[in-house]
């Protein structure tokens, strides 16, 4: 075995596009972004069948709770790339969608429990504008 000779100013490694301060940065973003999805998968998204039962779903309105907020949410994805090409301004998607996300819990909750006899319709409204806007910042 032969000794590594050291590098020479001939050769140099590949460096990063990116300083090592944004780099640094962009990973501290996205785990927190992961941190906050499993909270809000974890917490909120996985009782919605659940408390859709709590307000006597038939086994029909389950079934459009589990189905049309994803299909829904896959149209507004498409649209938002269209729109992504209109307006580029990648931030400002983003920060509607989130917004979007956050107040949909709201009709989620409160409506349901103010009209009862509508309940579960109003959680699958809900539950589906919930998902528009979280599908809506998917391609920014």
């Amino acid at each position: 075995m032969h000794p590594r000779e050291s590098e020479g100013p001939d050769q140099t490694t590949p460096t990063s596009p990116l300083p090592p301060k944004a780099g640094e940065q962009g990973l501290r973003y996205g785990l927190r972004d992961g941190a906050c999805q499993a909270i809000t998968q974890g917490s909120g998204e996985q009782y919605l069948s659940a408390f859709a039962l709590l307000l006597h779903a038939s086994p029909f309105q389950l079934s459009a709770l589990s189905a049309l907020p994803q299909l829904i949410g896959t149209g507004a994805q498409l649209a938002s790339v269209k729109l992504l090409q209109r307006f580029p301004d990648r931030k400002a998607l983003i920060s509607a969608g989130t917004v979007g996300q956050a107040l949909a819990w709201i009709p989620i909750l409160l409506l349901p429990l103010l009209l009862p006899q509508w309940g579960p319709w109003l959680v699958v409204g809900g539950a589906a504008l919930y998902f528009v806007s979280t599908h809506f910042t998917t391609p920014a």
